[in-house]
């Protein structure tokens, strides 16, 4: 499995190059889907930090950050969703295309942000404000 996060490390580093050097807007979407692959292999094999990234919310279910490192993840996601979104309008011609190519890129992230918070934080469960 290390090999594997490695491989997808490695391969988004190529698509980023082709982002940043050539300007294409497709080569971020890849960049991004790889990564957060890489960022999910690596959450399935790594141990669960001593240090709670997130907590469960006081109402509901869900996980707040309560660690520079939980709030890291919180902001990469934001920063990524919205990029995702900006890239695929780009190159979409009308607001069914944009939400079929962000569809896909997004759900990736939002389970990859669910497994990050699931692995680094408390078991969810429903509250009451208790």
């Amino acid at each position: 499995m290390k090999i594997v996060g490695l491989l997808l490390f490695l391969i988004s580093l190529y698509y980023l190059f082709n982002f940043l050097y050539f300007g294409r807007v497709g080569a971020f979407l890849g960049f991004t889907l790889l990564i957060v692959a890489h960022v999910l292999v690596t959450a399935l094999i790594s141990e669960r930090p001593k240090k709670l990234w997130f907590k469960n919310k006081k109402y509901g279910w869900g996980w707040t950050p309560v660690s520079w490192e939980g709030w890291l993840v919180t902001a990469v996601f934001t920063i990524l969703t919205v990029i995702i979104f900006l890239c695929a309008d780009s190159l979409s011609h009308s607001v069914s295309d944009t939400l079929l190519t962000v569809f896909p890129y997004g759900a990736l992230l939002f389970a990859t942000l669910i497994a990050v918070c699931y692995k680094t934080g408390e078991s969810p469960k429903w509250r009451w404000g208790n």
